[in-house]
């Protein structure tokens, strides 16, 4: 117990010391994954030297958590949902309640709020300052609020900028050789591409890892393309 107590002392530690870069621009985005959400924190372009507008998105949201999020005041909105349930204020559910309760006239059905959890739907953003502070706070205390993480090690940091208690992940990469049987020739507008005397041969890097943020398959495409070469690249999950 001493050792979990410490390593959740540690990981808020790390989570606020992210936290506060992204408010002073040191770092412009970073990443809190959860065996049942992903959240991202965004700071902007990182180029202002002065306090940054901060916005915040966590996919794959639920019901549950939607319900924990309004109960401590933090506000959202669900720009892909096409539920009215989750759409309607707390005003427009008490009153259509009423209507329902005393059969005034005939009310639509809609549709349940469950039924949009995990999907693309479910993304919730979270604009402004004190939205995002909001969001925040209440992950800094998720033990307190969402129970089906207490169980569990705490959420996964990742940031393309080192921050407190941090340490390096490498992804598996796996580099491959390979011939074609009946290779085309090279074309003018670049559609194959042979190097040198390596006619008819291929080559395909592979990255592997648990996560991989965006910042290294950004990278990664900018080195194989700083010489003008072609490639194509597919991501495939998990």
């Amino acid at each position: 117990m001493d050792f979990l107590n410490k390593r959740q002392l540690a990981w808020e530690d790390s989570f606020r010391s992210l936290y506060y870069m992204l408010w002073n621009n040191f770092c412009n985005l970073f990443y809190v994954y959860t065996s049942h959400f992903v959240v991202m924190f965004n700071g902007g372009d990182g180029l202002r030297m002065t306090k940054c507008s901060c916005s915040a998105y966590i996919s794959r949201s639920t019901k549950g958590l939607r319900s924990l999020l309004r109960e401590h005041d933090v506000c959202f909105s669900m720009p892909l949902c096409h539920s009215e349930v989750e759409q309607a204020t707390t005003e427009d559910l008490v009153e259509l309640l009423e209507i329902v309760k005393h059969n005034l006239g005939q009310t639509r059905r809609l549709s349940s709020s469950s039924d949009i959890d995990n999907s693309s739907q479910s993304l919730l953003v979270f604009n402004g300052n004190k939205s995002v502070h909001g969001l925040y706070d209440f992950l800094l205390n998720y033990r307190s609020f969402l129970t089906f993480l207490a169980g569990m090690d705490v959420p996964l940091l990742c940031s393309p900028v080192p921050f407190q208690n941090a340490t390096l992940s490498t992804p598996e990469v796996e580099c491959k050789e390979w011939k074609r049987a009946n290779h085309p020739k090279e074309s003018s507008d670049g559609g194959e591409h042979v190097l040198g005397s390596s006619a008819g041969l291929y080559y395909s890097i592979e990255i592997k890892d648990a996560y991989l943020p965006p910042w290294i398959i950004c990278s990664m495409c900018a080195v194989m393309g700083s010489e003008g070469r072609s490639f194509e690249a597919r991501y495939h999950k998990g």
